[in-house]
């Protein structure tokens, strides 16, 4: 099943470069910083990719926001030559992500670190979400 996902439709007005984590995550240098990638074959939309996965990602993953409509997610998975395929959403918002601000996102309880464990089925939203975990983002980082 085809992932039916939202990207960010006005690229010339999204920052480039963003960084998002909590005040211990950027005191100790482990916040995640992202680089908008306008996405080839989905007319002018971007994507927000970090090259560094959570605690959960796998080797070769990265982290990727994209929309269901309602919520932003970051999740883990690939992207690679304008294609993008999601092995599990780790955290969500309502929020205007890209905006240097703070914002509230919530996290999954289901993540996991299984290779192989994916949501093919196109549940990639699916998870158990709970907490609002207070996350800063800065722009140009």
């Amino acid at each position: 099943m085809a992932l039916q996902v939202v990207l960010h439709e006005n690229p010339g007005a999204m920052p480039q470069r963003i960084a998002i984590g909590t005040v211990k995550a950027f005191r100790n240098g482990y916040d995640y910083r992202y680089e908008k990638h306008i996405m080839s074959g989905h007319g002018s939309r971007c994507l927000y990719v970090c090259d560094t996965p959570t605690e959960t990602g796998l080797p070769g993953e990265k982290i990727f926001i994209i929309s269901d409509g309602e919520y932003w997610y970051a999740c883990e998975g690939t992207v690679e030559a304008g294609r993008f395929d999601v092995r599990q959403a780790c955290f969500r918002t309502k929020a205007s992500f890209w905006e240097a601000d703070w914002h509230a996102w919530e996290m999954n309880g289901s993540r996991h670190d299984q290779p192989g464990r994916q949501y093919a089925d196109g549940q990639w939203t699916s998870g158990s979400w709970s907490g609002e975990l207070q996350c800063e983002t800065r722009q140009n980082s």
